[in-house]
Order: structure tokens, then sequence, then C-alpha cells
């Protein structure tokens, strides 16, 4: 049976189907963006000020179609709360935060949570000098946060514009309709740069990343990566998206790496490689270790010096040293009443005397400290000093030089599967482990006057109720800026499953800014290095230009 087609009827569906709107196959799913009231800390009750902040936010992020408003009703004390709200609220992200403020001032602090991946996708903060700037910390925070909610990556005035599309169809079917010009092809910003992710991985390597430090070893303008395992020293460099492996130096099996620093103490323009190790009966073996004709030679070897290297911004680098506590007579073993009696009473500057190590001034600090967990420096940005540091119970704590408290965290930071084990009891016939307190580092990654305080965030499976077991299976790194009172998470790195060695701060990529990396141990029996796997993370300084370097 054959058919005959109406030729101008076909005609007139075909036009009708090309006028009319396609699907995108690209298109975006609706998301669902629960905001929270924000925590306002202030003398005077500015309950007025959060339902401005919020009804303004949610005006700036919302777009028909691809982003729905959601408001809670209280504000959530922390990103647990958060999370928990905005997952019986079927949310895509949640927003909170909070405001505070003190006097003339005004500090924004916002954060967008994934809800899915449990993860802070913005963490959003900026002080002003006057109550109205948190009108331009809103404005600033949804032109960062509506791009992500729109998976668009840009600013959305930057995405190509898509009502024009269907013209040239219209132009075909009938060339003489007054059609309107599509937009001229160089305005487009397809051209653009696309952003890389915040944090670069590396691939899993062989054996457990004990420690980790960085620095420019080989003098060839790049900063490399220099890697302590139980035994070796592994330097790695960082180029387009690889580790490559610039050298290695194998240690003796009898000897335990706890950890490494690098900087140029004897400023011959070769940074050093300054070694913490002891031996399997717990005598300190520390060495250094120089690049000098393409090898890695040691200059200073059987040193009784646990080191640790500080960076104190406007002062430049100090190589700190502390020695190894009481050994009783006819053994190598530490036999103490008390882990703090690891380390002798002092912590000192060390520097170079010709070709000897020798000690220098010592430091006026709190007492009761050890050479590791802490560093100082001017975190209010008013040209005092303030010592951080890690406490055994892990908690960070802030003093003043003389020693005197002026916070303490409620959260847990740090958390170390290295130790030093010492025998004790009346008959030492028990035997007790000391874990090193992680690093503090002091760092003013965004350029504002005042010093960041980088720390590592590991948590135990055990809750740190078993003493002497250590079970790590999660860590991040978080950055925490002082904020009137007390310090306060600007952000954390993805959290990582695994245990989260040691972390180090340096220019990675060359483009001027200091980057954050770490190391993870993924698989594998923590308390043997040797039979672990490792991978690094780099967290990306992405501080406006103007403020590299700073």
């Amino acid at each position: 049976m054959r058919f005959k087609f109406n030729r101008p009827l076909l005609c007139f569906l075909s036009t009708i189907v090309l006028l009319s709107p396609v699907p995108s196959a690209t298109a975006t799913e609706l998301k669902q963006v629960l905001i929270l009231p924000f925590t306002i800390n202030a003398e005077k009750d500015l309950t007025y000020l959060n339902r401005g902040m919020v009804s303004m936010l949610s005006s700036r992020l919302y777009q028909q179609g691809r982003i729905e408003i959601l408001t809670g009703k209280k504000s959530a004390p922390n990103q647990a709360a958060a999370l928990k709200v905005a997952t019986d609220s079927n949310a895509d992200y949640v927003i909170f935060g909070s405001i505070t403020v003190f006097g003339k001032s005004v500090s924004t602090d916002l954060k967008v949570l994934d809800v899915e991946n449990e993860t802070t996708a913005i963490a959003f903060s900026r002080a002003g000098t006057k109550k109205g700037a948190v009108i331009s910390h809103i404005d600033q925070f949804a032109a960062q946060a509506k791009p992500l909610l729109l998976g668009s990556g840009m600013p959305p005035a930057a995405a190509a514009p898509s009502a024009p599309a269907p013209v040239p169809v219209v132009v075909a079917v009938a060339p003489k309709a007054t059609a309107p010009t599509p937009p001229a092809v160089a305005a487009a910003p397809a051209a653009a740069k696309p952003a890389r992710p915040p944090e670069w991985k590396s691939e899993r390597f062989k054996k457990g990343v004990v420690s980790l430090a960085a620095g420019d070893i080989d003098q060839d303008g790049k900063i490399e990566v220099v890697m302590a395992t139980k035994r070796d020293i592994l330097i790695r460099r960082y180029e387009k998206d690889r580790l490559i492996t610039v050298a290695e130096s194998k240690g003796s099996r009898h000897l335990n790496l706890m950890g490494v620093d690098v900087l140029d103490l004897n400023k011959n323009g070769r940074p050093e490689i300054y070694v913490t190790c002891r031996l399997n009966d717990g005598e300190l073996r520390s060495y250094v270790l120089e690049w000098t004709n393409g090898n890695l030679v040691k200059i200073a070897d059987n040193l009784n010096w646990y080191f640790r290297a500080v960076r104190i911004p406007g002062k430049g680098d100090l190589l700190l040293g502390q020695k190894r506590g009481t050994i009783t007579g006819g053994s190598n073993f530490a036999s103490l009443n008390e882990p703090t009696e690891l380390f002798l009473a002092g912590i000192y500057t060390l520097h170079w005397q010709g070709d000897k190590l020798v000690q220098d001034q010592r430091q006026e600090l709190p007492r009761g400290m050890k050479v590791y967990g802490f560093s100082w420096g001017d975190i209010r940005g008013k040209d005092q000093e303030q010592v951080v540091m890690l406490m055994d119970n892990y908690r960070l704590r802030v003093l003043d030089r003389s020693g005197r408290k002026e916070w303490t965290s409620s959260e847990k930071f740090g958390g170390s599967a290295m130790f030093i084990e010492f025998k004790t009891g009346a008959d030492l016939s028990e035997v007790g482990r000391y874990y090193l307190p992680q690093r503090v580092h002091l760092e003013d990654l965004d350029g504002d006057g005042k010093l960041e305080t980088i720390v590592v965030k590991n948590r135990d499976s055990a809750s740190n109720l078993v003493a002497r077991i250590k079970v790590y299976k999660s860590g991040t790194v978080a950055c925490l800026y002082w904020d009137v009172v007390a310090l306060k998470e600007k952000w954390t790195a993805e959290t990582a499953a695994g245990y989260v060695s040691d972390v180090a701060v340096a220019d990675m990529d060359g483009d001027g800014a200091r980057d954050v990396v770490f190391a993870v141990v993924g698989s594998g029996d923590l308390l043997d290095f040797d039979r672990a796997s490792s991978y690094l993370t780099i967290k990306w300084n992405e501080a406006p230009a103007d403020d590299k370097g700073k």
C-alpha cells in the first residue's frame, strides 16, 4: 500500500519541529540548596541582620529550573549538625556559617557543604572595617558559590549565551526574517583556561611515608619533596601532574627514621636535609645530607638531636634541636617514669661552626615544651607573637611567649603513628609509648598580614582511648585563622581514607604562592611503614595574584 504525502503539510511540520525547544543532553538537574540561619556573634541583638543576609543570599543564588532555595529555622553549630539537617531536608548542598561583629569590625565566615559526599565544597572568609561590609561579603560569596551550584565551574556571566542558539535555524527556514545577530564569537569565554581541581593527588607508591619536607634540594629553581620512609630518604619533584624521581638515599636496617626537615642553615646556597633517626634500642643517631655534585652526601652523622625546622615569617628559617633524655646505666633503652623525660629540658637554635653542628641560643618558650608540635608567630596581625602548640591530649593551644594560656580548642587535632618506646613501672618491666606530636605550620597563605595555622587532623578509630595503640582510618589537613578570640577553621582538605603522616608548605608549581602538600599512608600496617603504601596530595593556594609571595 502506497501513501501520498502532502508536501506543504510536511514542510510546515518540519518547520515546527525545528523551532521547538529541544531538551539539552547536558542539562543540569535541579539542585536543592539549604541555607541555614547564620550564627551571629555580637554584643547587640542583630536578628534583623541575619534575616536580611539569608534573604539576600537566597535571591542571589536562586535560578529558575536550576537552583531551588530551602531555608532552615536554626543555625548549625558545626559541620556535622549542618549535614544532618541537610540530609533530613533532602538537600544537595547546605550553606551555614557565622557573622562576627566586634566594634566596627565584621567577619563573615561561610561554608558550602556537599551533602552526598559530606565534604566542604567552598570555605569562605572575609573581614571588613565597617558593618556594611557584610553586604559585599554576601555578594562575593554568592559569586563564588553560584557557579559551583550550577555545575559550570565559572561565573554565570561567563557562560556562553544559550538564548540566541535557535536563531540560525529560523534564518535558514525563512531567509527574509529579521532575526537578531548572534553575539560575536570573540566575546565567548570558551577559550579561558579551565580552573584546575583544588587538590592534586599522586599515584600510590610502595612504603609508608613517615615524614616529609620541601625545598629546592638540587638548586634547579624547582621545589622538591623530601620524604622519609622507615629506612630511606626519597626525593621527588612535581612536574606536569606527575612525581619525578630526583634522588634516593638508602638507610641502614638498624636505623629507624623519625623525621625530616629541609633548610639552608650553612648558607652555601644548597639546602641541607636534617634527618632525625634512632637505633632500634632508642639511641639517637641523627644525620645531615646535602646535594653535592649530583649526589646526596652525608655531611654530619651520629648526632644526639631531635631536629625540627620552623619558618618564622619576617625572620626566616630556624633549626631547633632538643637532646634525648635520661638513659639508665648499662642500657641504651630510655627508662623513664614520665614520657616528657624522653627529652632533655631546653630547646635550642642550632648553627654550623665549621663542619660541626652546635647549639646556639636557648629559646624562651613555655616550660615543659618539646621540640615537636609547635610554632610561634603573629597570628593576630598585631605585631605580637603567640605560640601555637599541639598538646598531648590532641587539643590546640595558643599561649603568649611567657606561657600564659590564651585559648584551647575543644576539637582534637594532630594524631600521630610515630612513637618512642620507654621502659616504665617499678621494675622497668613495662614498656610505654610516647606518640610524637604532629607538625604545626604558621603561614600567611592569603597575604592578609595574619598567619594561618596549618595542622594535620587524623581520626583515631579507638577515639584516643587506648594509650598504647592508635588506629587511623581517615585524616585531613586543616587551616585555621585567628578570629577575635579563637582559632576558627578556614578550610579543610578533602578527607583521605588513610593516615596523614606529615604536612609541608611550599610553592609546588612555581606560581609564587605557597601550597600545602601532605602525605597519606593509605594501606598496610601503620606500625610497620615498610609494608604500607602512600601518596601525596597538594592543596593548591589560589590566592589572588597580588597576594602571592607576600
